[in-house]
């Protein structure tokens, strides 16, 4: 329950920073490469919510130094690369489904996993699949941008992005005559510097995280 409580209050936060962010954005000269590996509880998050507004979100976030994939370039201002999320913890997953979003889906299944699969990031537009349970949709969506520096605003060590996309209720196996005709997602992720990462690990480099994490 703490658990539960401690993710909703940092995805709270999150937004919050997002909104009063100030940190400048990346210059044209400025490179880097963020990956999206090994930092627990600061990988991301997805929060399934319905757009009329009768039934409450689910959220899920991810629970494992696994739980992210990939990276992304920085270049000419430019931010390009592949990488994925899965998360597979449920945020008040023991509570009572009937009047959440996706309760349908997690009374029949309480394993349901969701994720988001960037295939190809280009700046702020990315081709993703993503994945409820047993089913994928392909979509184009945009992608805000903000990168995380140390407190004097100038090094980098990280990128943060955020999308909203929407599904159709049966395209994630919503059924029940009370389902939403839709389903919106809100999705923020977080990708570091190789030296963020290592301070977070125990490992010596990527390449030995990257062993242990295949």
């Amino acid at each position: 329950m703490i658990k539960h409580c401690c993710v909703c209050f940092l995805m709270l936060i999150s937004a919050l920073v997002w909104a009063k962010d100030s940190k400048p954005p990346a210059a044209p000269n400025e490179t880097a490469e963020f990956h999206f590996i090994g930092v627990r509880y600061t990988a991301g998050y997805i929060i399934a919510r319905d757009p009329s507004g009768k039934k409450w979100p689910n959220a899920f976030y991810g629970s494992r130094d696994d739980t992210l994939r990939g990276k992304a370039q920085l270049s000419n201002g430019k931010l390009q690369g592949a990488f994925k999320l899965e998360c597979d913890k449920l945020v008040q997953g023991k509570g009572e489904q009937d009047l959440k979003v996706l309760g349908e889906l997690l009374k029949s299944a309480p394993g349901v996993r969701v994720a988001l699969e960037v295939r190809a990031l280009n700046n702020d537009s990315g081709a993703v699949v993503l994945k409820v349970g047993e089913k994928s949709i392909a979509m184009t969506v945009p992608f805000q941008i903000r990168y995380l520096r140390e407190k004097d605003g100038t090094k980098l060590l990280g990128v943060q992005l955020r999308a909203s996309a929407t599904a159709k209720a049966s395209e994630v196996g919503l059924k029940a005559p009370d389902a939403p005709s839709e389903v919106g997602f809100d999705i923020l992720i977080n990708g570091w510097v190789e030296s963020y990462v290592l301070s977070k690990t125990e490992n010596a480099s990527l390449k030995e995280l990257q062993q242990v994490y295949p």
